[in-house]
């Protein structure tokens, strides 16, 4: 993580798992499909809790948009995870939000890419202000 010099000290690891649980109940209020929800978060928390390694995770294979999906984790590899704390998702997520959701068979109401993407920007700027509050609490 960024925002420590080496590892994240306990109370950043406990803001940022917390965090992860408010983003994954945020994505479930807005349908968002399960593959895609598990993908991004795990990849997210991932990140935010020190692993530098490169994606490893995949869709399912029957997932109808598995490809998307993988995508989407390429184009976000490509620019880097950390982006997504300053907000910069790839369109590649939007996307696969919208066609995961239009494949359901449930009446939902429709979807709203601008929504999905400002929830999780919002969420990320909320996690930053957290850690930065917590790095200037430590002292530091």
């Amino acid at each position: 993580m960024i925002i420590y010099a080496s590892a994240p000290h306990p109370s950043a690891t406990a803001i940022c798992l917390n965090a992860i649980t408010a983003l994954q109940t945020s994505l479930n209020t807005l349908q968002t499909d399960k593959a895609l929800s598990t993908l991004l978060i795990g990849r997210i928390e991932s990140w935010l809790l020190g692993s530098s390694a490169p994606v490893t995770a995949t869709p399912p294979n029957n997932h109808p948009f598995a490809a998307a999906i993988s995508q989407a984790l390429t184009k976000q590899n490509m620019i880097g995870w950390d982006q997504v704390l300053w907000g910069h998702l790839t369109q590649t997520w939007g996307d696969c939000y919208i066609s995961c959701h239009h494949h359901g068979n449930a009446p939902r109401p429709p979807p709203n890419r601008q929504k999905w993407t400002k929830t999780i920007i919002h969420w990320a700027f909320n996690l930053l202000l957290a850690l930065w509050d917590n790095y200037h609490s430590l002292g530091f």
